[in-house]
């Protein structure tokens, strides 16, 4: 290996350690307002927030967070593209939110304007985000990752202990992006004109543009696939009320989701993000197969990780929570269980969905997905309390996934002839 290849290497390492850090800092931060809500606010009171957050996460994950690599590896037309289109998505979210208020906690004035209000905030975020990216700036997208919670948490505390109000926290939701995309447009950060060079990918036919026909199928089938698993991590907030769950109830499921989320979060922070090039080599090294057993491995670990998370998540969990968030916040054990067990499942099938797109297995991808959330919904029938049923349809649909990414390739596997035919 080169000097100037060892040189860069060691910049790449760099780079993702600062945003590996910036994605733990704002995930803490992240926290620390959840926290400071429920604490202030009480459970009850909290449930609007809880809907709301949890609308911004599955829009944000689903939807914004693609028109980072978009904004990268394309001109810069495509960033007011990407500006029209998220205010688009803010109005139709905020008017199906004040749509659904009579069966959602909060009022159609609350969650209708503050629907649109956390879509138009994160979009901006999101798209401050692809430009540093584009520009190649490590540093400006790991202090916007973190600069937006830690801006949110110290505009919240004071208010959320002096003046506890639900509209205020809710409100303050969305405050973090303008103050720090608004402070880089100040200081010329993001004023660059931005878009790939010659050779970059991105450049022509090739990249992560999406202006082929392949590029636009992994682009679709990359983000129907996150679908599936951001829906099971976060959509069961809005699932309890619609399931007869009470405010308290909502408040229970969000956070239990979202603790059940955050030490996983900080483990694959920087291996998903690394993920994706190794698996590249991989192919080129191995072959098909190669990925194949990647993937394989990683269901089987995983497997095993959620069958050990669900009886340390019920015996730690519950008085985990209720100790943070207040006695009012103490989900039942089975529930936790069940989300631990779910939430480990999805983390290790983002990493399997990688693998699967890598081989260009794009059908197999958006088909095991969509079997994912048909067993999920049927999850949701099974009798019982809101709570349990939100479980059982993350663990189900968890399950299903992985199964339908990894077992096509376990068949081929063992039809294989054991003696190859002489010609």
């Amino acid at each position: 290996m080169t000097q100037q290849a060892t040189r860069a290497r060691a910049g790449r390492r760099r780079q993702t350690g600062t945003v590996v850090l910036g994605a733990a800092i704002s995930g803490l931060a992240t926290y620390g307002y959840q926290v400071a809500g429920v604490r202030a606010l009480g459970e009850e009171a909290y449930a609007p927030v809880s809907v709301l957050w949890t609308v911004q996460y599955l829009v944000f994950a689903i939807l914004l967070f693609p028109f980072e690599s978009f904004i990268a590896g394309g001109p810069p037309g495509r960033a007011r593209t990407c500006l029209l289109w998220t205010v688009v998505l803010a109005l139709v979210t905020g008017a199906g939110l004040a749509a659904s208020a009579g069966r959602l906690p909060g009022g159609p004035l609350l969650l209708g304007l503050g629907g649109v209000a956390v879509v138009l905030s994160y979009g901006v975020f999101t798209i401050g985000r692809g430009i540093l990216t584009a520009r190649g700036d490590a540093y400006g997208y790991a202090v916007v990752t973190a600069g937006e919670a830690v801006v949110r948490l110290l505009l919240t505390l004071p208010v959320a202990f002096l003046a506890p109000s639900a509209t205020a926290v809710a409100w303050l939701l969305s405050s973090g992006p303008p103050v720090v995309i608004g402070a880089f447009l100040l200081l010329g950060r993001l004023r660059r004109p931005v878009g790939p060079e010659p050779g970059r990918p991105g450049h022509g036919e090739t990249g992560v543009d999406g202006t082929s026909g392949g590029g636009a199928r992994h682009l679709v089938a990359g983000t129907l696939a996150g679908a599936g698993v951001q829906l099971g991590l976060a959509g069961g907030t809005v699932l309890v009320p619609l399931l007869g769950g009470g405010a308290r109830e909502v408040t229970i499921a969000f956070v239990t989701l979202t603790a059940a989320r955050m030490p996983v979060f900080l483990a694959l922070g920087g291996l998903v993000s690394t993920r994706l090039p190794a698996l590249l080599t991989l192919l080129r090294e191995g072959g098909q197969a190669a990925v194949a057993r990647d993937a394989r491995r990683t269901a089987l670990v995983v497997l095993g990780l959620a069958a050990l998370a669900a009886p340390v998540g019920a015996l730690v969990g519950p008085p985990v929570l209720a100790l943070v968030f207040g006695a009012g916040v103490r989900p039942p054990a089975g529930f936790v269980a069940l989300v631990a067990a779910g939430v480990v499942l999805a983390s290790g099938a983002l990493l399997v969905n990688q693998a699967v797109l890598v081989r260009e297995r794009t059908r197999r991808l958006v088909s095991s997905w969509l079997l994912a959330t048909t067993a999920a919904a049927a999850a949701l029938f099974v009798p019982g309390d809101a709570l349990v049923r939100v479980g059982l349809a993350l663990l189900a649909g968890q399950v299903v996934g992985l199964a339908c990414l990894c077992l096509p390739d376990l068949r081929r596997r063992s039809e294989r002839p054991l003696v190859a035919s002489v010609p």
